[in-house]
């Protein structure tokens, strides 16, 4: 919860799915799990890459885009990034990018946790 935007639901809901966040060996896992990956149809020499996957869980990806909609307005770095990315992309594609950086984030700060923890 020490994240601006991430509430007690949303980090309870992230703790229950990514506890012990030991068993991703790094944040690639942790969007493919969340399904904020682009879909990909390959053949041969061409490489096409297609909408967000949306494997996984269904619930968590669901209140990842509205902590991250809550963060934006809060983290003056955050609403920059955001205003970039729809400036050059559309608006919902700017959505997913910033939910799949609240993710990685705040998975990194789960693994930070847990190594502090093992310390102790």
């Amino acid at each position: 919860m020490t994240h601006p935007g991430v509430g007690p639901i949303m980090a309870l809901l992230f703790w229950l799915v990514f506890e012990p966040a030991e068993r991703f060996c790094g944040s690639k896992l942790v969007s493919s799990h969340l399904g904020l990956v682009p879909s990909e149809e390959s053949s041969a020499e061409r490489q096409q890459l297609g909408h967000i996957s949306k494997q996984g869980n269904t619930l968590l990806p669901f209140f990842l885009v509205e902590a991250a909609q809550a963060t934006v307005p809060c983290d003056p770095e955050w609403q920059r990034w955001f205003l970039h990315l729809a400036m050059r992309r559309e608006r919902p594609n700017a959505n997913v990018v910033m939910t799949h950086k609240l993710a990685v984030r705040l998975y990194c700060m789960s693994r930070q946790r847990s190594r502090l923890g093992d310390a102790n």
